[in-house]
């Protein structure tokens, strides 16, 4: 089976009601379901997502759509689920975009691509499939709880462009097997930083060569665990 890695996207807008720059997605999966997490950090604070979700083949399309235009002048950090549930076995990819429309008092209809996540389900569906969406209070931080929430913190990522190389530490909240790698952006591994046993008692520093990249580019660091992955984007000067 071809393998597809978790992609960030970092999205950049001049305007402050759809600033997207500091999202971080993941997804976790648990027998025949999968939760994608969204830390959807400067959103504004008047924001209420309802979340639509579509399946065509193996791709499921989540939009998260803030029905409420912006009414207050400050920013909030929030924590966006959605639990889909009774999966099949397979693979699946999930693209995350946020809309702002027109009919919920927005100067114009506005699409911003939060980012994508593949994953793979092994167990048999235990039900009827479900779909579930939930948004947390202001302070995601606070309502996401500790056991769930990937200390993304330790997660840190530095172009070294003179080396040609990139330094990262990672320090998880899993022990057990790691695999670090580099994807392009259409999600193709190019190279493997790290495949191993990661005890969890010190960060893990690692430096590793981006030489054999084949250009300058957005590049895709990918942490992946059984059950859990994590992504940061790394950009590439040749």
């Amino acid at each position: 089976m071809q393998r597809w890695c978790l992609f960030l996207f970092a999205i950049f807008l001049c305007a402050d009601v759809h600033a997207q720059s500091r999202d971080f997605i993941w997804v976790d999966t648990h027998g025949d379901t999968a939760v994608v997490w969204d830390r959807a950090r400067e959103v504004n604070c008047a924001a209420r997502f309802a979340f639509d979700v579509k399946l065509d083949g193996g791709t499921f399309t989540i939009t998260q759509r803030d029905t409420v235009a912006q009414k207050a002048n400050c920013l909030c950090e929030f924590g966006l689920r959605t639990t889909i549930g009774a999966l099949v076995p397979g693979h699946y990819i999930v693209n995350v975009y946020r809309e702002f429309l027109v009919q919920f008092g927005y100067p114009a209809d506005t699409t911003v691509f939060i980012g994508s996540v593949s994953f793979g389900i092994n167990a048999p569906p235990s039900g009827p499939p479900s779909v579930t969406g939930w948004q947390s209070p202001c302070d995601a931080l606070s309502w996401i709880p500790e056991l769930e929430f990937p200390r993304d913190v330790g997660f840190k990522l530095f172009p070294v462009p003179v080396r040609n190389s990139a330094v990262m530490t990672f320090d998880t909240s899993w022990v057990g097997h790691v695999t670090v790698s580099i994807c392009d952006e259409r999600g193709r591994r190019m190279l493997t930083a790290f495949d191993g046993m990661y005890y969890g008692e010190l960060p893990k520093y690692l430096e590793f060569s981006t030489a054999s990249l084949p250009a300058s580019g957005m590049y895709h660091v990918l942490v992946e665990t059984p059950g859990r992955v994590l992504s940061r984007l790394l950009p590439v000067l040749k």
